[in-house]
């Protein structure tokens, strides 16, 4: 087993806007214009891409531990979902204005735009120690 660590993004429901609602339609399921950033993850990166045909779901377990994001999945997944939390990442920042990127990533104070989601490190259980990415 395998987590990946994001930092700078924490625990909130999200209260859709329409400068982003566009980002989160489709496969997202939004209830009452509400959700949660582990409800959008789990639909994002486990859903099947146009360029792969497998049909697994990669996360095994979402959960936020010491004001950080982990994503758990098999080792062999690591490569595979690193690769979607990228680019899922970089679309969300580029397709968000600044005030609904701090409200996405669950800040409520002390925005700092510098501070943008990114994989902090993977912390692989059978080798029992972190690399740095």
């Amino acid at each position: 087993m395998t987590t990946i660590v994001i930092k700078h993004i924490y625990p909130a429901d999200i209260q859709y806007s329409d400068s982003f609602s566009g980002f989160f339609t489709g496969d997202v399921v939004m209830e009452d214009d509400t959700t949660d950033m582990r409800t959008i993850l789990d639909t994002k990166l486990n859903a099947p891409y146009p360029e792969n045909s497998w049909d697994i779901d990669v996360m095994q377990e979402i959960f936020y531990r010491q004001g950080k994001l982990h994503i758990a999945c098999k080792s062999e997944h690591v490569q595979l979902l690193t690769g979607r939390i990228t680019k899922f990442l970089e679309v969300m920042i580029e397709a968000c204005t600044e005030a609904d990127l701090a409200t996405v990533r669950g800040i409520t104070r002390d925005h700092n735009p510098h501070k943008n989601p990114e994989i902090k490190f993977i912390i692989n259980y059978r080798e029992s120690g972190m690399k740095q990415v």
